[in-house]
């Protein structure tokens, strides 16, 4: 049977988009899709916390950075769709701890060495988040995900976020 009039009937039957949308995704790549969002999310909180302001900024702005990037991803392939309702889980979440944090107003204050270490690290977690979802979207993670094309993979570049880094570096 078709996957959309699955949907459909899916539907018809009381049972919620989001959840048809995930259950179409085995639930191995689910949880490294979860894993990636969260590290890339980690990454980019650091580098923006580290570069001034409040954590509740950086939070706040690393959030709208990965749904953007997350929804800059075109088709209505199951893994995508579920990328997208992961994320605003990962909002939900965050939400969450941001609220009850009692450091949402603190500044990283790092500078020299520690400052480059700190960003080297937020680096490396979004690498491997961006690594694990494109290795997903190839098809190469475990769970057979189906090929995708270059063009709807998730862009590679970090948001400029390691631009940011230098040109606002302490």
């Amino acid at each position: 049977m078709d996957k959309n009039l699955e949907q459909i009937i899916a539907m018809a039957n009381g049972q919620n988009r989001n959840d048809f949308d995930t259950a179409t995704v085995p639930a191995n790549i689910r949880a490294q899709i979860d894993g990636a969002l969260e590290s890339v999310f980690m990454g980019k909180s650091i580098l923006i916390w580290a570069n001034g302001g409040t954590l509740a900024n950086a939070w706040n702005s690393a959030m709208r950075d990965l749904i953007d990037q997350i929804f800059q991803i075109s088709g209505p392939q199951d893994i995508i769709q579920y990328m997208r309702i992961a994320v605003f889980n990962l909002r939900d979440v965050w939400a969450v701890k941001m609220a009850q944090s009692n450091e949402r107003n603190s500044f990283a204050n790092v500078s020299g060495q520690k400052f480059d270490d700190l960003c080297v690290y937020a680096n490396s977690l979004i690498a491997s988040g961006m690594n694990t979802i494109n290795d997903i979207l190839r098809g190469d993670a475990t769970g057979g995900a189906e090929q995708r094309p270059e063009s709807q993979q998730m862009p590679a570049q970090q948001h400029s976020m390691e631009q940011e880094y230098t040109r606002n570096r302490k």
